[in-house]
């Protein structure tokens, strides 16, 4: 009787092992290895995850999963716990043999014989791969959080500046108007004065003019009211006519303006007075940045499918910090209060180009070293040429 009681209670004990046994091969992905990491036995749930078959992992090092994405010091610090026979756990980052990656929650434990030897490493890995993909999108939606309320920061300063820059440009040429206004309410003015008072006033009024229409065409633009008529068009013509209007202003400074234009017409299905908008704010930013004995240079390209017009200057140049952000609303460049602007003609310009179905882009090689601004239209295609 007793001897069939030891029988029962070694059967109970072999079936409780062997579901020890089942449990730790369909959850825990285990290995043992030598004193030197090379692998001895594998589970079948290390070969399921690493996608390697036993013979292939058999004999190699655990390197032969390693992902590369921990620094040396991490394994380093790993040898010298488990040397000095301490066990080690940690999250690792494993690559399979189909090249894709997966997360373990790592234990290493040493195995030592009688004499307090350690002889072997027992390593038992908890697949982790969904927690740590959720951990990592966690951290992408914080980092997006975090960039948004970088960026509504940098939106609410720049609008605070542009608020404060248009008051300064909105007074400016009413403290003129009104103060000629009061010079000829006076009287007693010879011809001269008067003249002066009146031309004065004129500029001013037409600065201003110019002013709330950028406020209105950024308006229209944000609530996409902005029209623009599709005619054919002579750029040649537009950009001749624009350079015609800013000559006495480069001139009043000093500076030179060159034109290399085609000889003949070159025709895109658009609207010439936004176009001419486009390039008079091209040429606008180009003076105002250039000190005087500079050159501001307006020329045209044919490229294949599309033209290519360009204004280079001789100015300050613009720092690698603006370049990415020039056309949008409310940017400034460094002394554009100085210098006048609302910082709102080259985002109404890439609108306008845009709407056309071109491109804009600013190049400059840094400050003081001048920029170039250029805007990209399609040209017609061969058929509605022929038609018109």
């Amino acid at each position: 009787m007793n001897g069939d009681r030891d029988l029962e209670k070694q059967f109970d004990t072999l079936q409780l092992l062997q579901a020890y046994e089942r449990a730790i091969d369909e959850n825990i992905i285990s290995s043992i290895t030598d004193t030197h990491g090379t692998i001895l036995s594998v589970n079948r749930k290390f070969c399921e995850t690493s996608k390697y078959s036993a013979d292939e992992l058999v004999g190699q090092n655990h390197r032969i999963v390693n992902s590369g994405y921990h620094p040396k010091a991490f394994f380093a610090t790993m040898w010298r716990t488990i040397a000095a026979g301490h066990v080690w756990h940690a999250e690792i980052r494993n690559k399979a043999k189909d090249g894709s990656y997966y997360w373990v929650d790592t234990v290493i434990v040493p195995i030592k014989n009688n004499d307090d030897r350690i002889t072997h490493y027992l390593s038992l890995r908890t697949l982790i791969t969904a927690r740590k993909n959720q951990e990592r999108r966690k951290d992408e939606q914080h980092r997006t959080l975090e960039e948004s309320f970088s960026d509504l920061e940098k939106l609410d300063q720049a609008k605070d500046a542009f608020i404060a820059t248009l008051s300064h440009e909105l007074r400016t040429p009413l403290t003129s108007i009104l103060g000629w206004s009061r010079v000829l309410q006076a009287g007693g003015n010879d011809e001269e004065t008067v003249a002066t008072a009146i031309e004065s006033i004129e500029q001013s009024a037409k600065a201003q003019s110019r002013l709330i229409e950028d406020l209105l065409d950024v308006s229209r633009i944000i609530l996409h009211k902005l029209e623009i008529e599709h005619h054919p068009v002579n750029l040649t013509e537009v950009l001749q006519g624009a350079a015609d209007m800013m000559r006495p202003v480069a001139e009043a400074k000093g500076l030179g303006l060159i034109l290399d234009l085609p000889a003949g017409p070159v025709v895109i299905d658009g609207d010439a007075a936004r176009l001419q908008q486009v390039i008079l704010n091209f040429l606008t930013n180009a003076i105002k940045f250039t000190p005087a004995g500079g050159r501001v240079t307006l020329d045209m390209k044919h490229l294949q499918r599309h033209v290519e017009i360009s204004v280079s200057d001789t100015g300050q140049g613009i720092s690698a910090a603006l370049l990415p952000h020039l056309f949008q609303r409310y940017q400034q460049g460094k002394g554009s209060v100085a210098k006048g602007g609302l910082g709102l003609g080259l985002a109404i310009a890439k609108h306008v180009v845009e709407a056309h179905g071109g491109t804009v882009e600013a190049m400059s090689e840094g400050e003081s070293r001048g920029a170039t601004l250029v805007a990209r239209l399609p040209l017609r295609d061969e058929r509605a040429r022929a038609a018109w």
